[in-house]
């Protein structure tokens, strides 16, 4: 960083001013560890956790606040445990209620303390601070906006919690953090603004041409970005295709599910983290039915997977379930199933309604509901679509 002796001692001066054990050192070697995550994007959780330890925080969280139509998405979390939360996380993260606050104050980078934001008087009747804040344990906070949505399409903010610690942050902990938002605000942009080329890396685009399994993937606005040769057949055949960008099939109400299932890839914050996906079955009239398969695409890098041109991969297998002659004796094996249950579940994953598979086994469709109710026990499953995906799964 360059600066001179006499800029520490200065520093230290301030800092002991304010009563903090904090040191200039310790600024200057937490702003060093920051600009080398523009090179080594996995030092950021390291970076968190000194940032923690500067400001004396028990835990923290760097996240994309909820802008917009973007969700809010948690990025590197430093010993919080965000389980109390997860539940309601997804619907009152959305409020941005710290965001806006903070906006309303301030359109540059900068802290704020809690109370600042919500005052002690108004949190017990804020449902943000009931469901959010309070579940946690938070007795102190302090939430950083450091990089403003006037800085581009991806905001990044900043909270330090002290949780175990009884004494609250201060107005003299904001002005210790202040420093380090410059140095935040500038690593990141030289992470979220480089230009992300969506071309795939040699190595990569052979593999990605060379997989037999149509593959289609998607980018952020939820359009097909890039197709490889098998994808390429499969849209020439006709038995799907793509309208304005999007990827289209026929079955509408597997086309509700499909859209859903990407729109949560994109946007679902813990889609990424968790490499969560969806099986969807395609049912066609006159044939068997495909297999949809959706997955959200990791990235080691959660800073840049919020730029990122490629958000998820869909794979589109052709159901073929009653020429695997292995699937009935594998299904059967694994979970105890009769033969009638056998051939039900794979009639349910080929795409047979209630009534088309009670008209070919000649019983009535209560019968065949309560043969699905036990077969849904056996195998762990708790609606027809995930037992129709597990059958999926055995069957390649």
């Amino acid at each position: 960083m360059g600066k001179g002796s006499s800029f520490v001692r200065a520093a230290d001066q301030a800092f002991s001013a304010t009563g903090s054990a904090m040191t200039a050192s310790d600024l200057e070697r937490v702003a060093k560890a920051i600009y080398a995550t523009v090179r080594a994007p996995a030092l950021w959780p390291s970076v968190l956790a000194d940032i923690c330890a500067y400001a004396g925080a028990d835990g923290g969280l760097i996240f994309r606040p909820p802008m917009g139509e973007t969700a809010a998405l948690p990025l590197f979390a430093h010993r919080l445990d965000l389980t109390p939360v997860l539940d309601s996380y997804p619907r009152n993260s959305s409020r941005a209620e710290l965001t806006t606050r903070a906006l309303a104050k301030s359109r540059d980078a900068h802290a704020f303390l809690y109370e600042e934001l919500i005052p002690p008087a108004e949190q017990s009747a804020n449902e943000y601070w009931r469901k959010m804040i309070e579940p946690l344990g938070v007795k102190s906070g302090i939430f950083a906006l450091i990089r403003p949505p006037d800085d581009g399409p991806h905001p990044i903010a900043l909270s330090l919690f002290r949780i175990d610690n009884p004494t609250p942050f201060t107005r003299h902990d904001i002005a210790a953090l202040e420093p380090l938002l410059a140095d935040l605000r500038r690593a990141l942009a030289l992470q979220l603004d480089a230009s992300l080329s969506d071309e795939l890396p040699a190595g990569m685009k052979d593999l990605f041409e060379a997989i037999g399994t149509p593959c289609l993937l998607i980018g952020a606005d939820g359009k097909v970005s890039r197709t490889n040769p098998a994808a390429e057949a499969l849209l020439a055949s006709g038995l799907v295709s793509v309208q304005d960008g999007q990827f289209t099939v026929t079955d509408k109400a597997a086309q509700k599910r499909i859209d859903a299932a990407i729109a949560a890839m994109i946007e679902n914050p813990f889609s990424r983290t968790f490499r969560g996906g969806s099986e969807i079955l395609v049912r066609r009239p006159a044939a068997s039915a495909l297999v949809v398969t959706i997955t959200a695409i990791g990235a080691d890098n959660p800073i840049a997977s919020v730029a990122a041109p490629a958000r998820c991969a869909i794979f589109v297998l052709e159901e073929a379930l009653r020429t695997n002659r292995a699937l009935p004796s594998r299904l059967a094996r694994l979970y105890g199933l009769t033969a009638a249950e056998t051939e039900i579940a794979i009639d349910l994953a080929c795409g047979r309604s209630l009534e088309e598979i009670s008209w070919a086994r000649g019983t009535a469709v209560t019968t065949v509901r309560t043969q699905i109710k036990i077969l849904l026990a056996k195998t762990n499953t708790r609606r027809q679509a995930e037992l129709s995906a597990l059958v999926n799964r055995l069957s390649y």
